[in-house]
């Protein structure tokens, strides 16, 4: 059997056992059911360990993870950055994700979700242009909108392009021009007011304002241009 086909075939045994609620087969019982050595299982549970599917525990053997929506944005933005895709990409992705997410949003999001967005955004214009506070409250702000859509598949796909920005962004820190900043603050005030009165075409155009924005930045710090 080759590494892939036993790869494929111990991670849907294991992941049937979860579901039928079963206890998960040790490495040794997995290398007599595969006729495999343990040496090439344990392999195999490593991989599976490192991609979060599962956790080993020595003597106590494995368990399936249930991990959070936030800790799945941060394996896929892990992936994304070791891929390393260009600015484009980052741009068409974020621009389609992110506008599924605000179809939602304008219609889904709560009294009480708009006041914490609004609460945020109040911060916002309180750091006097500090880049890195900014761009803090910034991604803080987007969380909230991204939230607000009430779809934690479309929520964990658009917060891992978000923060692979971010981090782009925050690693340029105070060598981001006070404009950027500015342009920030500004179309996330459009944004917000868009979202209080409920209007889709607006809330879209700031939107895309704002993507451009941040990717273009990013792209100078980071994530190639082409």
């Amino acid at each position: 059997m080759d590494e892939e086909s036993l790869f494929r075939d111990i991670h849907s045994h294991l992941m049937l056992q979860a579901r039928e609620g079963q206890k998960m087969d040790t490495e040794m019982k997995l290398a007599e059911r595969f006729n495999v050595s343990r040496y090439r299982v344990r392999r195999v549970l490593d991989i599976l360990s490192r991609m979060g599917v599962v956790h080993r525990v020595q003597k106590r053997g494995l368990t399936l993870v249930s991990p959070e929506p936030e800790d799945l944005s941060k394996s896929i933005g892990s992936q994304i950055q070791s891929v390393g895709f260009n600015a484009m990409e980052f741009s068409e992705a974020r621009d389609l994700i992110e506008s599924a997410v605000l179809s939602l949003t304008v219609k889904r999001m709560t009294p009480m979700q708009l006041g914490r967005l609004s609460e945020t955004f109040d911060q916002l214009e309180r750091v006097n242009l500090a880049p890195l506070a900014a761009l803090s409250i910034h991604q803080t702000f987007h969380s909230l909108f991204l939230e607000g859509c009430g779809n934690r598949v479309l929520q964990v796909f658009a917060a891992a392009l978000l923060s692979e920005c971010a981090q782009k962004l925050a690693e340029a820190g105070d060598n981001l021009p006070g404009s950027f900043v500015s342009e920030i603050i500004s179309l996330d005030r459009d944004l917000l007011a868009a979202l209080r009165a409920g209007d889709d075409e607006a809330s879209r155009a700031a939107l895309v304002e704002l993507i451009d924005a941040e990717v273009a930045a990013a792209a100078a710090h980071g994530i190639k241009a082409d």
